[in-house]
């Protein structure tokens, strides 16, 4: 439903969470689109159930991913791109 917020989990799978997301968002180029993190950027990562909204959420802050999240109705959000996650290593597809 538009018009609530809901906080973000840290574990969404055994193979999702917070741990492994921030490893990986911070150690490589994990878009499969032209995106350049911005101060304060918040990614949020959905379970692909619709209508079940457990998510992560990170914030970019000081140059790194941080699980955080932005209380809502206080920031605008704008949907930049979505996707998929998976965590295959691109340097392999070379």
């Amino acid at each position: 439903m538009d018009g609530m917020g809901y906080l973000p989990d840290e574990t969404l799978s055994e193979d999702l969470t917070n741990e492994i997301m921030l490893i990986q968002l911070n150690s490589r180029d994990c878009f499969d689109f032209d995106y350049q993190p911005q101060e304060d950027d918040n990614l949020n990562v959905y379970t692909p159930e619709n209508g079940n909204r457990k998510h992560l959420s990170f914030i970019f802050k000081n140059g790194e991913w941080t699980a955080d999240w932005h209380l809502p109705f206080k920031y605008e959000m704008k949907k930049i791109n979505y996707g998929k996650v998976s965590f295959e290593d691109k340097t392999e597809k070379e």
